[in-house]
């Protein structure tokens, strides 16, 4: 009994060791090609998305399937084949090797649209209008911001707080008086989201809100209530 499981143990290193070293060949072949498809898949979304886009991370899904060595090879075409979820697309890179052999890749690129936020550089009292000492910008990713996050200036000059704020607050529309506000029987469109699937359906509010709250909603397709957020005067968004 003992030398029987002693050899299920060697044989169980045994095949550790050997999936080891596959997973090392195969990091091992990416270097030689991966900057070169990072640098040419970052120019392909700068194209397709709009605003100041940031190449977060490509992972290659079919890396298994390429011979064991590419050095040498070169990035001779990138195009986008479609999406894989939010803010995720998939591309079709070709590469040549130096024999003139063309070998395909298929890459997910994750990426996010960098925007101006803008921040409470004092407290601010109930009543008080917004001027530009009253903030200051920073920089950040669009997918962490808080439903109805104030990205333009434009939102904010001239306004007048609605409640107190302190320093260092994050302003968003509804902090403003009169922002966004909508009231109770307006119809919306209703953007039913499911993963990377989004279905837009009518509406009816239940209750009033401002942008950035949470409100119910009657939704006129499914003749169901559901609870969202209000993104737009005229949006809200449902994540089923």
């Amino acid at each position: 009994m003992g030398t029987r499981i002693f050899m299920t143990l060697i044989g169980v290193l045994i095949i550790s060791a050997a999936l080891a070293c596959t997973m090392y060949d195969i990091a091992d072949a990416a270097p030689p090609f991966a900057d070169a498809i990072r640098d040419r898949l970052s120019l392909e979304l700068k194209k397709s998305v709009p605003g100041d886009v940031e190449l977060l991370e490509v992972h290659f899904q079919n890396v298994m399937e390429l011979p064991p060595s590419l050095e040498g090879s070169v990035v001779t075409d990138a195009v986008q084949s479609g999406y894989s979820g939010r803010n995720r697309i998939t591309y079709l890179v070709t590469l040549r090797n130096p024999a003139g052999r063309s070998f395909s890749l298929l890459a997910e690129v994750t990426y996010d649209v960098l925007v101006d936020i803008f921040v409470t550089s004092r407290s601010l009292l109930k009543g008080d209008q917004i001027n530009p000492d009253d903030y200051y910008r920073v920089r950040q990713r669009s997918s962490r911001l808080a439903p109805g996050t104030i990205v333009s200036p434009e939102e904010l000059n001239g306004k007048v707080i609605k409640i107190s704020l302190a320093e260092g607050l994050v302003l968003r529309r509804d902090h403003l008086l009169g922002a966004g506000q909508v009231k109770r029987g307006q119809k919306v469109r209703v953007e039913i989201e499911s993963g990377a699937i989004v279905v837009s359906a009518q509406g009816v509010l239940r209750h009033g809100g401002s942008v950035g709250s949470s409100v119910r909603v009657y939704c006129e397709t499914s003749k169901r209530e559901l609870q969202g957020i209000l993104i737009a005067p005229d949006t809200v968004r449902v994540k089923s």
